[in-house]
């Protein structure tokens, strides 16, 4: 087998995008170290080079898909003038589930997925937080809301 190398950043990629492919397609429980292996033809101590468990893959393809959805709703935002409310009305419209998502969506619904799911849920909420925040500032200073702890 001839041994081919890769930009550190684009192997760790290319290992977290196969991952996060089987994990929604056979379920995390069903998904083996092996499976990611053999999806793109590496060897097991390239897979564990860069993480430490199938765990921490799980963690780094959560924190991929996040940050992916996070910040076209952040370049969403960043591009929308106007006040609070037409912000506001912005990201909530951006932050609905389109077509492209909803086979996403569906395959963390499934029994193998519970985890997955839940975990993404939580950080997804976490990094959205901010956006919202900053938006729910904006209107408080231009006097559309008040509260004392956006």
């Amino acid at each position: 087998m001839t041994r081919t190398t890769r930009n550190p950043e684009a192997r760790r990629l290319e290992i977290v995008l196969a991952a996060r492919g089987l994990f929604l397609n056979k379920g995390y429980d069903e998904t083996t170290v092996q499976d990611v292996m053999t999806k793109i033809g590496i060897a097991k101590g390239t897979v564990y080079h860069y993480f430490n468990s199938k765990e921490d893959l799980l963690e780094a393809v959560i924190e991929y898909s996040v940050d992916e959805y996070v910040e076209g709703l952040r370049s969403v935002l960043n591009k929308t003038k106007g006040n609070a409310l037409e912000r506001m009305r912005t990201l909530v419209l951006a932050s609905n589930i389109k077509d492209e998502q909803a086979e996403v969506i569906e395959n963390l619904h499934r029994p193998g997925n519970v985890g997955m799911h839940a975990r993404q849920l939580a950080v997804t909420f976490s990094r959205l937080a901010p956006l919202y925040a900053g938006v729910i500032d904006q209107g408080c200073e231009e006097k559309l809301f008040h509260t004392d702890y956006p």
